[in-house]
């Protein structure tokens, strides 16, 4: 009886570790592209990114599912451009149909949402 309550225990007390970590990480372990959007972050319409175009000293930015990233110090969109599409644009489209995919948006800065 004894070694099935220290078990128990043992066994809850991992179980606990286990939960706090996968909620501190977002709450599982797979690879996701999801972003969490702060609520008090600006909402752009398609002519205010329009101006986010990176060029004349404007930011760069791009909306892709609804969320604005800031690609500005990013090195494949050094000119505002990368591989033919243009920053302060929409790309949630084209960026279904990328080579990479959408895993290169993590890490990006989110300075907004897009209601397009």
């Amino acid at each position: 009886m004894k070694k099935f309550v220290i078990m128990f225990l043992c066994a809850g007390l991992l179980f606990s570790i286990l939960s706090s970590t996968a909620c501190s990480s977002g709450g599982s372990s797979a690879s996701t592209t999801s972003t969490t959007v702060n609520s008090s972050l600006p909402v752009f319409t398609a002519a205010q990114l329009s101006t986010y175009d990176g060029k004349n000293g404007n930011p760069a930015y791009v909306a892709v599912d609804g969320v604005v990233y800031d690609v500005t110090d990013v090195p494949q969109w050094s000119k505002a451009v990368h591989n033919g599409h243009v920053a302060g644009t929409d790309l949630s489209s084209v960026m279904k149909d990328s080579p990479h995919g959408s895993a290169v948006l993590n890490g990006l800065t989110v300075v907004g949402t897009f209601s397009g």
